[in-house]
């Protein structure tokens, strides 16, 4: 039995590796129980963030669950939404129910087509989501 969960229990090892070493390029600080963007004193630390950030995923793969969002949020009949493009998720507190809490932000281009594969337009986006990117917090059409 522990031969079959050993390869699995090292591949998430090195994945959670990855993701603390790209999180440590963040820029919120703990300060107590709150959080900032800029150092509060001495006292302020830089906290683990637990999203897939930096792993063997790709900033499209990251978006995934933005890009679900927007297609149901504008959703019409006879269109259809799908994500073009994506930058890589960067850590910072976001809007979420009021407040703010550290998650990252994804900034994406959606396409627009027909049923039949037409173009219709593009828009950009830009989504607030949790750290482990997968629950959308909040969504905002750019210009």
């Amino acid at each position: 039995m522990l031969k079959f969960w050993l390869p699995t229990l090292c591949t998430l090892t090195l994945l959670s590796a990855a993701t603390t070493a790209s999180a440590a390029d963040t820029k919120v600080y703990r300060c107590g129980d709150t959080y900032s963007q800029v150092p509060c004193g001495n006292d302020a630390s830089q906290p683990k963030l637990y999203g897939t950030q930096g792993g063997n995923a790709s900033a499209m793969e990251q978006a995934a669950s933005c890009a679900a969002a927007i297609a149901q949020r504008e959703q019409q009949d006879g269109v259809e939404w799908a994500l073009q493009d994506a930058t890589e998720p960067v850590a910072e507190l976001v809007p979420a129910h009021g407040s703010q809490v550290l998650g990252y932000r994804i900034d994406v281009v959606m396409k627009q087509t027909t049923l039949q594969g037409q173009p219709l337009h593009t828009a950009r986006y830009r989504c607030a989501v949790s750290q482990d990117l997968r629950r959308v917090l909040s969504v905002q059409a750019l210009p």
